[in-house]
């Protein structure tokens, strides 16, 4: 078996979406970071980093924010929580909190790195939200159309390329205004479709 064999999608199965590729990988990534010790640095680094997005907020304050909503370890079981099973809070890997950022960050490390036989970087529809964390939500993924016969190679690059967006976050304070300023320059640059983003 050869490579390219080894992504090969098996006859009669529908391949993944870029927007599964992306859901899977960020849970897998943020799964790998939260339910560690390294969780808890982690933690401090996003409070740090929504710190500098937020004039007039300190990290003291962003984590005060953070530690009360988010505990990166949860029970599975809320109504009996016997400590027997726990989870990662989905708080760091839902739609409306970060992942808008992780894709604008996934976006740029794919624009790099991809060979010009992959498809071009991935378009999204990033929604207005009022109640998300960054007032928007990620609804879709999609690559444009077009090199189908290497559409496969790019999604192994792209879950790549998502899983260093996500650690990205969790390890350095200045990846999230570097994402948010990412995020509204593919609104400048019509990246993101359907959009009411302004």
């Amino acid at each position: 078996m050869g490579a390219d064999d080894e992504y090969a999608v098996p006859e009669g199965q529908q391949m993944a979406s870029a927007l599964e590729v992306f859901d899977a990988t960020v849970f897998e990534a943020v799964f790998d970071t939260m339910s560690v010790k390294d969780g808890d640095a982690a933690c401090d680094i996003v409070s740090v980093g929504l710190a500098e997005l937020v004039d007039g907020l300190d990290p003291a304050d962003a984590l005060q924010f953070i530690s009360p909503n988010a505990p990166r370890i949860v029970p599975e079981n809320a109504e009996n929580d016997d400590g027997s099973a726990m989870i990662v809070n989905d708080f760091w890997y839902r739609r409306e909190t970060f992942a808008p950022i992780f894709f604008a960050i996934a976006r740029a490390y794919y624009e790099r790195v991809h060979p010009a036989s992959y498809p071009p970087p991935p378009k999204a529809d990033i929604r207005e939200n009022d109640t998300a964390m960054f007032g928007c939500e990620l609804a879709d993924i999609w690559f444009p159309e077009g090199h189908s016969d290497q559409r496969e190679a790019a999604l192994v690059l792209w879950a790549g390329a998502v899983a260093a967006a996500v650690k990205f976050c969790f390890q350095r304070s200045v990846a999230m205004p570097l994402g948010y300023a990412l995020l509204f320059a593919n609104v400048r640059d019509g990246v993101l479709q359907d959009t009411v983003l302004s």
